[in-house]
């Protein structure tokens, strides 16, 4: 299956120039609905409260320990994800890979990652959710994202509060993903020009892996 991910130029060139994927740490993003999709932990018995406090021990846990790099599955580009990941910008690319390939391109690294599929909800799980589905759910008003997420959990020796970094970055393997670029629908023809002399200087088995976005906007 495809997967997307849209970057600004100097994000891109990055990319690029040090070969590896940024995971950002899951409080630090902005939806703060992130891994609280859940009870508060009121109730009319002790025992619904002292669950649903373990369970918001938990989501703090989680919150602070799991870095996720965020991609978008679809056959095609999205229109929307072109506005938001730009930022009012013109210029950006969007790197196509495949889930088969993106986490192939990651089996060098010491780091365990785990990869899923986004679950869109607004309701409460039945029972006790998983690790995994925390930390893949979010409410349904992101839907339009269809997001696919590869992710990391720094060590549990680790005091987190402390020494917890705000992002890691892990080696890939350019080889292993082999990617297609798409640049910006939005852009001009010098753009398209600078990301391809990038391309040819810091990654020239991709230099005719680069295509125009196929949407037609202006």
């Amino acid at each position: 299956m495809p997967v997307w991910r849209y970057l600004s130029f100097d994000k891109f060139f990055n990319f690029l120039l040090y070969r590896q994927i940024q995971f950002t740490r899951v409080s630090l993003f902005t939806d703060q609905n992130e891994l609280r999709l859940f009870g508060d932990g009121r109730g009319p018995s002790d025992t619904t409260r002292q669950k649903g406090s373990a369970i918001e021990q938990r989501i703090s846990s989680l919150r602070e320990s799991t870095y996720v790099s965020c991609w978008s599955l679809g056959r095609s580009e999205s229109y929307p994800l072109w506005k938001i990941y730009l930022g009012g910008s013109r210029n950006g690319v969007a790197i196509r890979t495949t889930v088969g390939r993106l986490h192939h391109s990651l089996e060098g690294t010491d780091r365990h990652f785990y990869t899923a599929g986004v679950q869109y909800r607004d309701k409460i799980f039945d029972g006790e959710p998983s690790d995994e589905q925390i930390i893949c759910t979010k409410t349904e008003a992101y839907s339009y994202e269809r997001e696919f997420r590869i992710f990391t959990r720094h060590s549990e020796s680790d005091d987190i509060s402390k020494f917890a970094p705000n992002m890691v970055t892990e080696a890939i393997d350019l080889d292993e993903m082999s990617p297609r670029i798409f640049v910006s629908p939005f852009s001009s023809g010098w753009f398209i020009s600078t990301v391809q002399d990038a391309i040819n200087y810091l990654a020239p088995d991709l230099s005719l892996r680069v295509e125009k976005s196929t949407i037609q906007d202006q």
